[in-house]
């Protein structure tokens, strides 16, 4: 976004300029239709939405709603559920079209930085749905402070801005119909260029996974332990 302001259009930025051919040649050049495969897409996107819409309302029950994982997992499920409209909808639609970055740019460059900063602040609520889980396991006093009421709304911002981080600051990603995927590099030529290289992007999900790793075998600790105190408490009941 911040090249937008930048340049004063996405058309004016010199990385996507498109002018070198009408939005229907691009197609015709470099895209594929892909009819019932973008069919499929739209129908799976759609059906999986309203599929939520009910675990949504159940998640929002009172008795629910009060536990601090519910209110992240409803944040997630929101994430979840947008992320679906751009990556299952719309792509769907895009690859009906045999659509490529120059055939809607502007189209493009804005769903592009949305779905970039819903998947890198989806990565960020996950973390925390396991920080929270394994707080609450260990009965740590930092998850009544950090998770406590509402306290977990005010947690919640940290993906907001940090999904917002890369949707001002980063490179976005285009959808092409040729390889059926979202892209860095629009492919307008055929020249090799790390302009389009988004490096926090990289970082973001290298990190994600090794956090998350940590996290679940610190978890699976947690559980062992858990268990074999349960465990140990039926043999005396038992012995008793």
């Amino acid at each position: 976004m911040n090249k937008i302001l930048e340049y004063g259009s996405i058309e004016n930025i010199p990385l996507y300029n498109c002018s070198e051919h009408s939005s229907r040649k691009w197609s015709k050049m470099y895209g594929v239709r892909h009819g019932y495969l973008g069919q499929f897409d739209v129908a799976y996107g759609t059906i999986i939405n309203i599929m939520y819409l009910p675990i949504l309302s159940v998640m929002f029950r009172p008795e629910y709603y009060k536990m601090s994982c519910f209110k992240i997992m409803i944040c997630l499920s929101i994430v979840d559920m947008l992320s679906l409209c751009i990556n299952s909808i719309i792509t769907g639609v895009l690859a009906m079209k045999g659509a490529v970055w120059c055939t809607y740019p502007v189209f493009n460059y804005i769903v592009g930085m949305i779905v970039l900063g819903l998947w890198c602040g989806s990565c960020i609520i996950v973390l925390i749905l396991v920080a929270n889980r394994l707080l609450d396991l260990s009965e740590h006093s930092l998850g009544k402070t950090l998770f406590n009421g509402n306290r977990t709304f005010l947690v919640m911002l940290a993906p907001f801005f940090y999904g917002l981080y890369f949707i001002i600051f980063t490179n976005p990603v285009g959808f092409n119909s040729k390889y059926y995927t979202w892209l860095f590099n629009p492919l307008i030529t055929n020249e090799k260029t790390d302009q389009y290289v988004n490096i926090p992007h990289c970082i973001n999900n290298v990190l994600i996974v090794a956090i998350t790793c940590i996290l679940y075998v610190w978890l699976y600790r947690e559980v062992k332990e858990k268990l074999a105190a349960i465990s140990w408490k039926n043999r005396r009941h038992d012995l008793q």
